[in-house]
């Protein structure tokens, strides 16, 4: 494994790009918050209009690895 290291200042306002499942992309904005030689924590703030879209993959990635939470609620997929 090649050794590499990053400090906060490499990091911060670094962009990442994803491509949902719905081939939809959307950008996010890092801000680190720890880190710590090979492993960081990072908030992310949405860029453009894409806070809906990770909003509701999130949701629904949740919901599909709980189903069992929803369906007491009546929201089962």
């Amino acid at each position: 494994m090649q050794d590499v290291s990053y400090s906060r200042e490499k990091l911060f306002g670094k962009v990442l790009n994803l491509r949902l499942p719905n081939k939809t992309r959307v950008e996010l904005e890092l801000e680190p918050v720890r880190v710590d030689s090979h492993i960081f924590a990072a908030k992310f703030t949405c860029l453009g209009h894409g806070q809906d879209l990770i909003k509701k993959f999130l949701f629904n990635l949740h919901r599909s690895s709980n189903a069992d939470l929803y369906r007491s609620i009546s929201m089962a997929p």
